[in-house]
């Protein structure tokens, strides 16, 4: 392939899960292809996190006419985007325009929540709450005829996850080219020196309601009785609720250096949900060496491997008594698989061939 492109509108961080995939195979492909990132109406934060790295091409932009002319200049055989809405219609804007084919990456899955009963709007804002409880409202039909033709502007279509790839063909009717799951970047997430605390990391989600607070109280319920050291991070709400009910300490701002000697110096990662098409923090945790407890659906039953990189709860009450087991020591890994399961499958080498082989 002579030049691929990448684009990521309105994306404030590199290490948003929108983005991170993107960010990570621009350095991981820059050795093989011309890869050039274009970040339309980005953050300031990403701006400079993509600048430090000297591989990337990359250029940001605050005008769609001139976003519209360097990919005409450019010369793009291909240009691949993820599936958020606003991405997508700035393809369909483009597509209209610009002499070049369209990828979409698929992690989103649009609509979907108005027919999903896993999410918890317990702990949400009045303006959350009023969002999502609106959006159960309009028929998943058309929602789902919206997104699907915008989907089908494109010319591939990659699923992030078998389940997503599962879910595009029996819900959607769409068919995607491949499964190529996010990459990690194992040369951060990689076990470091220190020693393991008796301490645990338990993970509040990244939107609003995909974690069932009931289920987050009685975790931290079990958690303190059993005097452990407790770190949430997260959803912002959540994880203040919970750190001011249960007094334990939150983990904010960290960079991924940062977060990479937190998961190598606690016993497990704790990742309550059942909404996670993909789901980067499990697949981080045991890079770093460190177990997962987290349920044996979507992303999470597809990354995880049972008794040998962490624990696969079929319902609430298995996932509470894997915990308590872990609590007393009963239950261990070895973390050296568990580093060894993420190269091969997850790392930006595994997962860039695996991108290769669809879009050239």
């Amino acid at each position: 392939m002579a030049r691929l492109g990448m684009l990521l509108v309105e994306e404030e961080k590199a290490t948003a899960g929108g983005a991170r995939p993107f960010v990570n195979w621009a350095k991981a492909l820059s050795g093989s292809h011309k890869i050039v990132l274009l970040l339309y109406k980005p953050g300031r934060p990403l701006v400079e996190a993509v600048s430090q790295e000297k591989n990337i091409e990359s250029y940001s932009y605050m005008d769609f006419q001139n976003l519209l002319h360097d990919i005409g200049k450019l010369g793009l055989d291909l240009l691949l985007t993820h599936d958020y809405i606003r991405n997508l219609q700035t393809m369909a804007q483009l597509r209209r325009r610009a002499n070049v084919r369209f990828g979409v990456y698929v992690q989103l899955l649009f609509g979907i929540h108005s027919i999903a009963d896993v999410f918890t709007l317990d702990y949400l804002a009045i303006s959350e709450k009023f969002i999502y409880k609106l959006v159960q409202l309009i028929p998943f039909a058309l929602l789902k005829k919206w997104y699907v033709s915008l989907l089908n502007l494109s010319h591939l279509v990659i699923a992030n996850s078998r389940i997503t790839a599962t879910l595009l063909h029996v819900l959607y009717g769409v068919e995607p080219s491949g499964v190529v799951y996010p990459p990690v970047d194992t040369e951060i997430f990689r076990p470091r020196p220190q020693k393991r605390n008796m301490r645990f990391l338990l993970y509040l989600g990244s939107y609003a309601g995909d974690t069932d607070v009931k289920l987050v109280t009685e975790v931290a319920e079990l958690l303190r009785r059993g005097g452990t050291e407790v770190l949430v991070f997260g959803n912002k709400t959540l994880r203040e609720y919970v750190a001011k009910k249960f007094r334990f300490s939150q983990l904010v701002d960290v960079s991924d250096e940062e977060l990479a000697e937190v998961y190598s110096s606690s016993v497990a990662t704790l990742a309550p949900q059942k909404w996670e098409t993909f789901g980067y923090v499990p697949v981080e945790s045991m890079a770093c060496g460190t177990p997962v407890l987290t349920f044996n659906v979507m992303g999470a039953s597809e990354t995880v491997l049972h008794g040998r990189t962490g624990w696969l709860a079929e319902n609430r009450r298995e996932f509470l008594q894997y915990l308590s087991s872990i609590i007393k020591g009963n239950l261990e890994i070895d973390p050296e698989y568990a580093r060894r399961h993420v190269e091969n499958h997850f790392s930006l080498a595994a997962t860039s061939v695996n991108l290769d082989d669809i879009i050239r």
